[in-house]
């Protein structure tokens, strides 16, 4: 390699400087013609383009700053490279100016395309400046250099829009043709791009290349954390609002309230949920309820959003409505099963209907009248604030990936879904991230213990960082298997279990009482009485049971009941309630002389 010569010096007058090229007579031709004209008269052929452009036709002319073995056009035959060609494209602020800056200190031809401020229907690009450099180089190199020198040319400073065929040597060109706004661009004060100085430059470029990235990696891993959360972040804060789980919409002829879980649970959770929330969920011997639970919270969230999008961003008082919480569920149940709950849930009818049909009435005991209104009510339901509601539910059919691999495309999909809602909306949004059991998901490929763990910690990662709320769910639960997941019972917020309690209330036909225990919770209460549902497990209906109830029973527990963490428990009525019921008498007071 000769010494490397600054780009201000020069050998041979640019004009005279021959440049090595093969012209092809069109584009189904692979066998070209070797030429060898000077800069001048490449300049003069670009300043003067050819026939009036109408579209790519296949016999227009097309030429290549290489040379090939035998002529014949092709990577594998590419004999040595004369030039750097650049193309901008996709930068709708591109100017010359910004071009002649970038590589005003070496000699270029630049020249428009013929889609240059022009939709390209094919591609269906719109209407951006293109235009083509051509660089040439003081001497020809082979297909290694040129690599480095792409490669250099990709590291410079400069204009956005350099597209990536500048690292295809031997790239092939259709030559200039005549449009409207067709331009010409020349300079010939410089000199020619000398490989060396671009080689010996380049390794400069690289270390500053290596430095930011490991600038950037420090950032990413390890910012300060005053540039983590600062005073936007507290003001942020400060004006957000928690989102209630107590009160969701309702199912037709229930409560307003339906859908909601109940002002025990927000008060045992801390409030209600929040971006970067994270809860775990199990049960013990009671089926498949806690499914049921999920997915009542899941029709209910999508059902309030549907609902604040409907109204739009503000109410009349300008107060905000937001945010809006969408669901991405990633379920063991297809679509049509859970599409059966939610009309069970709605219509009050036994889900088994609706996988059963017309059966129904012979499997299950029922008129087939009572199967045609039940079906009669679901289409009606599809139809309504239901089935419009169901927009803002997503279920996971498949992902390229399992185990922690899978995280990253499930960010991608739920982040652009976020941004086509806030977009459509201008509201803000908060992802909810459904994963019912988190081991139908797991990388099968290592030990069931390690692959939930890990899936577990990249779920929870994601919903920090990106701010979801997350619910995960486990197939194990109790005994040392459950205690295993450490994951589950470590990194969450809260962790819930679905279980029968002690001491259940009056038994009622087709109606069974649960509770939801709650092992550990990193910002509420964690000691009982626990929130209760009354569960209906044909049409999957969750009623909470009223917190003045759940303490009746914990009171008939005698002397095992905690009076003191009762007194916390209930609501602020209720606590009211309590200390009048619960303060003694005061003896009349003589009356004063």
């Amino acid at each position: 390699m000769s010494t490397p010569t600054s780009p201000g010096t020069q050998r041979v007058p640019t004009p005279r400087l021959p440049i090595p090229m093969t012209f092809f007579a069109g584009r189904e031709e692979a066998v070209g013609q070797r030429r060898t004209p000077t800069w001048a008269q490449v300049a003069a052929r670009l300043r003067e383009p050819g026939a009036r452009a109408g579209s790519h036709r296949p016999g227009a002319g097309q030429w290549s700053m290489a040379t090939f073995r035998a002529n014949r056009r092709g990577p594998e035959t590419l004999d040595q490279v004369s030039g750097l060609v650049l193309e901008y494209d996709g930068n709708p602020d591109l100017s010359l100016r910004d071009l002649r800056g970038a590589w005003g200190r070496w000699c270029y031809l630049a020249h428009t395309t013929v889609h240059h401020n022009r939709p390209d229907l094919s591609t269906r690009r719109p209407e951006f400046p293109r235009w083509r450099l051509l660089i040439p180089l003081s001497r020809p190199v082979s297909r290694e250099d040129y690599a480095k020198i792409a490669r250099w040319a990709r590291l410079r400073p400069g204009p956005a829009g350099l597209l990536e065929s500048v690292l295809e040597p031997g790239r092939v060109y259709n030559q200039p043709l005549r449009t409207e706004g067709y331009c010409h661009d020349a300079n010939h004060m410089g000199v020619a791009l000398d490989p060396s100085y671009v080689l010996a430059d380049l390794i400069t470029l690289e270390e500053a290349e290596a430095r930011d990235r490991a600038r950037e990696a420090l950032e990413s891993t390890m910012p300060q954390l005053s540039a983590s959360f600062g005073l936007d972040d507290l003001d942020f804060d400060r004006r957000r609002s928690m989102v209630s789980i107590a009160r969701l919409p309702g199912w037709p002829a229930g409560p307003p309230s339906g859908h909601g879980l109940g002002r025990h649970l927000d008060v045992q959770l801390g409030g209600g949920i929040c971006p970067g929330y994270v809860v775990s969920m199990g049960s013990h011997e009671v089926g498949n309820a806690t499914t049921a639970f999920l997915h009542q919270l899941t029709d209910g969230l999508a059902m309030r959003s549907w609902q604040l999008a409907a109204r739009g961003e503000e109410d009349e008082g300008g107060a905000a409505r937001g945010p809006l919480t969408p669901v991405v569920l990633l379920s063991e149940e297809g679509p049509a099963a859970l599409t059966w709950r939610s009309l069970a849930r709605w219509t009050g009818a036994d889900q088994r209907v609706f996988r059963a049909g017309s059966s129904s009435a012979g499997l299950l005991g029922l008129k087939l009248n009572q199967v045609e209104r039940a079906f009669s009510q679901a289409r009606a339901a599809l139809e309504s604030r239901l089935g419009r509601s169901r927009e803002l539910i997503r279920v996971v059919a498949d992902l390229p990936a399992r185990g922690r691999d899978m995280v990253e495309p499930l960010v991608e999909r739920v982040e652009l879904w976020r941004r086509e809602l806030v977009e459509r909306h201008r509201m803000e949004t908060w992802p909810v991230v459904i994963c019912d059991p988190v081991e139908l998901w797991q990388d099968h490929a290592k030990p069931g213990i390690q692959g939930t763990n890990e899936l577990v910690e990249s779920l929870v990662h994601a919903a920090r960082s990106r701010g979801w709320v997350l619910f995960l769910t486990s197939g194990v639960d109790g005994g040392e298997a459950g205690r295993r997941y450490a994951a589950m019972d470590r990194l969450p917020d809260a962790c819930l279990r679905l279980r029968r309690p002690e001491r259940p209330g009056p038994a009622r036909a087709g109606i069974e009482e649960l509770e939801l225990a709650v092992l550990h919770n990193r910002w509420g209460r964690r000691e009982p009485p626990f929130p209760r549902y009354r569960y209906a497990s044909r049409s999957g209906r969750f009623e909470p049971v009223a917190i003045e109830e759940v303490a009746m029973s914990w009171d008939e527990g005698g002397e095992a009941a905690d009076h003191t963490v009762l007194r916390q428990a209930p609501p602020r009525e209720a606590q009211r309630g309590d200390r009048r019921r619960a303060a003694p008498q005061q003896p009349p007071r003589a009356p004063e002389p």
